[in-house]
């Protein structure tokens, strides 16, 4: 490519611009052939050549985003590991002979069979074991996470950080949960266990409630309230002592104004199906008897 570059340039003026006369010829009439063919397309064929063109434009994004996560040394999350893995064998020995996936495949067979040969208690070890290591590589990698998500900031490259990934950023500063609400109270306590809520059923058996009893769970999510408050205060006035104020502000920015066009984004879609489903309803009144004279 350097070799044509300069070859190119070593051209006189005059064949330089030939060439440049002819490729605008040939744009023209790529132009012109492009157009005459989209106007032949059917509505199928044209819906089915932009959803072509969408997949490829998000082929090419997820393409340039793999490079820069890549170039900022973006932390991968470590894969989850099977309590089945960590039985104490060398190897499972297989028979020989067969390509990789075969061979594969009767390894797996090979493990099934040793594990299920295991006894409880060592299976159960086993797998409070592979709980621990997973717990582990992961608060690892929400700290190397967090750690990035900071980089990117200090980069003014917070266009890349997902709302995720501000939320786990966001933990990692020890940002206050949030209060409950009366329900979610009730549905967490003693009372609401016994009565065996659920998402579906817990604001009905909680309006069935007594009074007193409704109060004492509004009473509490009054207290959870001003304690969140308290705790946001004291948590922000530490951000700041740090210096990490303008940080903390952004991830929450970040977060709050998508989830805010998310939530736009889903009451003006289900408003339009509203209005599409909703045609003119008939008059059901009756109109009065002329009344005769």
């Amino acid at each position: 490519m350097a070799n044509l570059g300069k070859m190119w340039n070593s051209l006189p003026e005059n064949e330089a611009n030939m060439y440049k006369f002819k490729a605008k010829e040939l744009q023209e009439k790529y132009k012109v052939a492009k157009a005459e063919w989209e106007a032949r397309l059917s509505p199928l064929q044209e819906e089915a050549l932009l959803h072509q063109k969408e997949e490829h434009s998000e082929a090419l994004k997820k393409r340039r985003l793999k490079k820069v996560f890549k170039e900022t040394e973006k932390p991968e999350r470590v894969k989850r590991v099977l309590a089945i893995n960590l039985m104490d064998i060398e190897d499972v020995d297989v028979p020989e002979g067969g390509n990789q996936k075969e061979k594969f495949t009767r390894q797996v067979q090979r493990k099934t069979e040793l594990w299920n040969a295991l006894p409880e208690n060592e299976k159960e070890a086993l797998k409070e074991k592979a709980k621990l290591q997973n717990k582990n590589a992961n608060v690892n990698y929400e700290k190397k996470l967090a750690s990035w998500v900071q980089n990117m900031f200090d980069e003014h490259r917070m266009d890349i950080v997902t709302k995720p990934e501000t939320k786990v950023a966001l933990e990692q500063l020890g940002m206050p949960s949030r209060n409950k609400a009366a329900l979610q109270l009730f549905m967490m306590s003693e009372l609401g266990k016994e009565k065996g809520v659920t998402v579906g059923t817990a604001k009905t058996i909680f309006d069935k409630l007594s009074n007193a009893q409704r109060e004492t769970f509004s009473h509490q999510a009054m207290e959870d309230k001003e304690k969140y408050q308290q705790e946001w205060q004291d948590w922000m006035g530490k951000m700041e002592s740090k210096g990490l104020k303008s940080y903390a502000e952004a991830l929450l920015g970040k977060s709050r104004a998508k989830h805010t066009a998310e939530k736009v984004g889903r009451k003006s879609t289900s408003k339009g199906k509203k209005k599409k489903g909703r045609g003119k309803k008939k008059s059901t009144k009756k109109s009065p008897k002329k009344s005769s004279t």
